[in-house]
């Protein structure tokens, strides 16, 4: 089970990465920005508008990440939204990797204890998952005792964690 949870997480983040690239936006051609730059602004809002949800068309939830949503390994925000066109915080991935081992519920159960972590706050929605990893010693914050939950994720950062997450000795 650990091979394969660690391979589809590998595999994850390494999608959820690509995805900015995947759906930025082509340039206008030449001819068409002069005709932008003659059009109103009530056409150029229009126009955009267009844009914005021809863009939200092209980046449809893959059928993976929808697998993931609907079996609740993967949350979004309040409204649901994946924000696929951002880079994976630290506490996201935490929260993934909590999730994918199963322990959701007791992470969750987790929500009443402290931290150790100075900037993980009581009312941050992933301090349960912080702690929870902290406490089986797959994540360790910075020196400084913090352990920036809003920053990216690097790739050293996911190797790290998933050779404690698996117990790999690495002395």
């Amino acid at each position: 089970m650990n091979k394969k949870l660690l391979s589809l997480l590998l595999a994850l983040v390494m999608v959820f990465s690509f995805i900015p690239a995947f759906a930025a936006e082509e340039a206008p051609a030449a001819a068409d920005k002069t005709a932008e730059e003659t059009a109103k602004p009530e056409e150029k809002a229009e126009e955009k508008a267009e844009e914005v949800k021809e863009t939200e068309k092209a980046v449809a939830t893959p059928e993976f990440i929808q697998f993931l949503k609907d079996n609740g390994y993967v949350e979004g925000d309040k409204k649901g939204d994946l924000m696929l066109d951002k880079n994976l915080t630290r506490a996201q991935f935490t929260a993934l990797l909590a999730r994918l081992d199963g322990k959701d519920d007791v992470a969750k159960a987790m929500k009443t204890l402290g931290t150790k972590f100075t900037d993980v706050t009581e009312a941050h929605w992933a301090k349960c998952y912080i702690s929870f990893a902290a406490g089986k010693d797959w994540v360790k914050g910075y020196p400084d005792g913090t352990f920036g939950p809003e920053r990216e994720v690097s790739y050293a950062e996911i190797a790290t964690v998933l050779v404690r997450y698996l117990g790999i000795d690495t002395m």
